[in-house]
């Protein structure tokens, strides 16, 4: 609902209009929506890309929001059509379109997001296992976790979800041009003994798939070396 947030756009709408960023990183965000506690809820569009934003004074569309603020009268505010584009066609449609629909179930971003919500059915620890953030390494000696700061962070974040016998190793790379490496903690009894490796159940680099990730000892118990794809998403079994 963007509350507090003086100009509404949606979440696509800050990569500037580079379509090929602003998909990846609407993926990031449907991951950790999707991959972590709790039950995601997608606004529509989202799955298309949509990339809405409310006008502002010298902006191409704020003729067109003046127009319509003339026509509607004393009535409230047609602000949020512009971040309510027209799915199937309409007078403000997807990406400043009018009269036509945007609905591509075969687009790269629809499928991606597809195929996570799909992984998050098929598997119960996806969906309700309990969660540990995890630690990560450069060399597999000094461990560290992810923390905020004054400058956006720009690596992997990785989480586990469990259930039984099963760990899920989740990673999403924030860095949106580079792929990155790193030694990811994980579960010691679950991965201590047998040495079983990893397997990639989803990754945007679709090479990865099916990969192994050789699990082994660290500074601080069992470890996993991965690599991330450039602002991707990889699940790991």
């Amino acid at each position: 609902d963007q509350v507090g947030k003086p100009v509404k756009s949606r979440f696509a709408h800050d990569f500037g209009g580079d379509s090929q960023q602003a998909e990846r990183g609407i993926l990031r965000a449907v991951a950790l929506h999707s991959l972590t506690l709790g039950i995601p809820c997608l606004y529509y569009g989202t799955e298309q890309g949509f990339d809405g934003y409310v006008p502002q004074e010298g902006d191409p569309l704020w003729e067109l929001e003046q127009e319509l603020q003339k026509q509607q009268g004393d009535g409230p505010a047609n602000q949020d059509q512009f971040v309510r584009e027209c799915l199937f066609g309409g007078a403000f449609g997807p990406f400043r379109t009018q009269g036509k629909h945007c609905f591509q179930e075969a687009s790269w971003l629809y499928q991606q997001i597809a195929a996570l919500l799909a992984l998050r059915q098929e598997h119960q620890a996806l969906r309700c296992g309990p969660q540990y953030l995890r630690e990560l390494s450069a060399d597999g000696s000094t461990f560290w976790l992810p923390e905020p700061g004054e400058q956006p962070y720009l690596g992997i974040i990785a989480w586990s979800r469990l259930q039984d016998s099963e760990e899920f190793l989740c990673a999403i790379n924030t860095n949106p041009t580079q792929a990155q490496h790193a030694y990811i903690s994980i579960d010691d009894i679950r991965n201590g003994q047998e040495r079983i490796p990893l397997h990639c159940l989803y990754s945007t680099e679709e090479t990865q798939i099916g990969q192994e990730a050789v699990t082994q000892s660290s500074a601080i118990g069992i470890a996993v070396a991965i690599t991330v794809p450039a602002g991707g998403v990889v699940v790991f079994h």
